[in-house]
């Protein structure tokens, strides 16, 4: 489901800055951040929330495995959450017919996580 995976990677990036900042490493060090998606060979992409619309499913994935890598800093994943989340995510989604999403998907997605500062 492309709704879980946004939301989910979306709470892996919180995750990782509240645990950065409690280890005290300093809001302007950079950080190497990978995603291995594994195991998509075969399957489609679909929508676990029936309100939000994916209008085909798509092809299936012919590749088994992408690998995403991004540097930021804590300062940058504060003011450009949303942005390192879509760079996070849309390679996974190139496996499926190259799909893309509009920023306000993601953007719905991530309001859970919005507040890194608090």
């Amino acid at each position: 489901f492309f709704d879980i995976r946004i939301f989910r990677i979306a709470e892996l990036l919180a995750h990782a800055h509240r645990l950065y900042m409690a280890m005290g490493v300093h809001r302007r060090s950079k950080i190497e951040f990978t995603l291995i998606h594994n195991g998509f060979a075969g399957l489609t992409l679909d929508v676990h929330n029936p309100r939000r619309l994916l209008y085909s499913k798509g092809s299936r994935s012919i590749e088994n495995q992408v690998t995403t890598s991004i540097s930021f800093s804590l300062a940058e994943l504060e003011t450009d959450f949303v942005g390192k989340l879509i760079q996070l995510c849309e390679p996974f989604f190139m496996l499926f017919d190259f799909r893309q999403f509009n920023r306000e998907v993601y953007e719905d997605l991530a309001k859970p996580f919005s507040d890194l500062t608090a």
